[in-house]
């Protein structure tokens, strides 16, 4: 996870979804990246491009918890929220159809860490040993 304005890495399990990190006040959001081959933000190292697609309708509330403030979900759907922010400055999705639509969608994934994806796959190897 990242936090939105300062970028601040949180670690965290993938699957907690939206969080207020306790040391900056800001809420954490899951870093995604694109691995569309001809993606313009491509690191010149050929990894994927990593983002956060931060919701401007999510806010903190003094209390430090999460809300959503219906005023600004306008503006969050304008944002094409998931999409790979360079792809979306190529792309015109108004002209857009839904199969380039979803091959878009298909390029974005949520950002594993290397050693998680190892992890995973040695549990998944031990299972299959174990099940048969």
């Amino acid at each position: 996870y990242l936090t939105g304005k300062t970028r601040k890495q949180v670690m965290a399990p993938g699957d907690k979804g939206n969080f207020v990190d306790k040391k900056t006040g800001e809420i954490c959001w899951r870093v995604m990246e694109c691995s569309n081959p001809d993606c313009p933000g491509r690191p010149a190292d050929g990894k994927p491009l990593q983002f956060i697609t931060p919701n401007p309708a999510m806010y903190v509330k003094p209390d430090g918890t999460i809300d959503y403030d219906q005023t600004k979900s306008k503006e969050e759907e304008k944002m094409a929220g998931g999409a790979c922010p360079e792809c979306l400055k190529k792309r015109n999705l108004a002209t857009e159809s839904n199969a380039i639509r979803n091959k878009y969608a298909k390029w974005v994934k949520p950002h594993v860490l290397t050693k998680s994806a190892k992890r995973k796959e040695e549990l998944e190897a031990e299972l299959e040993r174990t099940s048969n």
